[in-house]
C-alpha cells in the first residue's frame, strides 16, 4: 500500500470476479513457525502454507539455513476466515524409534488487515467504516434540521398569535 498526495493506492490481485467496489480480503501474511523440524524441507513448508493459504515466499534466511529457532513464509490469507492458531504435523512412524513421529506446530500471524463488511475495504472493521459514518451524519443533520425547521414553524406561529 502506498500513500500519493494524501491518497491510498494498492496493488491488488486479479481474479476473474474482479470489481474495483469489492477489494478482496485475501492479503499476504508473513507467518512465523516457531522451531519446526523441518523448516529446511521445502516440500513440508508447502504443505504447511497449502493449508493456511497459498505460499508465496519463504523467507531468505531458512533458504541460506541462518536461522534455527523459527522459519518465516508469506502466504495469500483470507483476513475473512478465523486464523488457524496450529496445525498438526506427522512425519509418520520414526524408522529408530517406530513410534509415530508428530506434533502440533504453533502459527504465529503478521499483522493481520481489517475487513470491512459494509464497504468491501481491507484496513477497517464496518464500525469505523466512514462510508457508514457519513451515513449516520447526514441522518444525524437532517434529523437536527428538520427539529430547527419545527422550532422555527413553532416561533412563527407563537409569533402570529400574539400580534393577532
Amino acid at each position: 500500500m502506498w500513500m500519493i498526495d494524501n491518497f491510498t493506492m494498492r496493488m491488488l490481485k486479479w481474479t476473474p470476479d474482479f470489481s474495483p467496489d469489492h477489494e478482496s480480503s485475501t492479503t499476504p501474511v508473513w507467518m512465523t513457525l516457531p522451531n519446526p523440524e523441518y523448516m529446511y524441507d521445502e516440500e513440508a513448508l508447502l504443505s504447511v502454507a497449502n493449508a493456511i493459504g497459498k505460499l508465496l515466499k519463504v523467507d531468505i534466511p531458512i533458504i541460506n539455513r541462518a536461522k534455527f529457532n523459527e522459519c518465516r513464509i508469506c502466504v495469500e490469507f483470507d483476513v475473512v476466515k478465523d486464523p488457524i492458531k496450529e496445525i498438526w504435523i506427522s512425519f509418520g512412524k520414526n524408522e529408530i524409534t517406530g513410534q509415530e513421529d508428530d506434533y502440533w506446530q504453533n502459527l504465529k500471524y503478521g499483522e493481520l488487515q481489517s475487513y470491512c463488511h459494509k464497504c468491501h475495504h481491507l484496513g477497517h472493521m464496518k464500525e469505523k467504516c466512514k462510508v457508514g459514518l457519513k451515513i449516520q451524519e447526514v441522518v444525524s443533520v437532517k434529523k437536527v434540521f428538520k427539529g430547527l425547521k419545527e422550532d422555527i414553524k413553532e416561533k412563527k406561529e407563537d409569533q402570529m398569535e400574539v400580534t393577532k
